[in-house]
């Protein structure tokens, strides 16, 4: 069975759809290099856009309220974002196993340093981005879990799923 072939298979039995897959091969199986951060869940390897595979977080511009006591906004989408750039500071040297290729031409992958093996994993633990069960298959559930019960990062108050956000403000 092809690569491609699996990640439909993959994205079919986790009750997900394949239209956010390209129907290309992905150009390569991995990617390495100096990373810069395009926001919560991009990065950009040489030349090559990255999407974190199986993570969702919030948009540059969205916000989020607050602890519940607090009703001020708090921009989330520009904190997950810090958040990742604090870790490829650390060490920019970015190395990425490619799952597949998104419907916006942007590699799929599950990317780590020396630091962390897994930068999604670590967004999702330190509750700045989402598990997104149909495409990873539930892989980062117990970080989510754990980001929810100890309140951490978007969870500290209420906040609109990236998805939706993204839908609602599409102009």
């Amino acid at each position: 069975m092809t690569r491609l072939a699996t990640t439909v298979l993959a994205a079919l039995l986790a009750g997900g759809s394949v239209a956010a897959l390209s129907v290309a091969e992905p150009k390569a199986t991995a990617i390495a290099g100096n990373a810069d951060v395009v926001d919560g869940d991009t990065i950009l390897v040489g030349t090559t856009r990255v999407r974190l595979f199986g993570i969702d977080a919030p948009e540059a511009l969205q916000t989020c309220t607050g602890a519940p006591a607090s009703k001020t906004s708090d921009d989330c989408g520009l904190k997950a974002a810090l958040f990742l750039v604090d870790m490829i500071d650390r060490d920019p040297m970015v190395s990425c196993r490619v799952k597949a290729t998104d419907r916006y031409g942007r590699t799929v992958a599950v990317c780590g340093t020396s630091k962390f093996t897994d930068l999604g994993a670590m967004m999702v633990l330190h509750g700045w981005a989402v598990d997104v069960p149909r495409y990873s298959g539930g892989a980062y559930h117990d970080q989510e879990a754990a980001a929810k019960a100890e309140r951490l990062g978007i969870w500290s108050g209420t906040f609109v799923p990236p998805s939706e956000w993204r839908k609602a403000h599409r102009n």
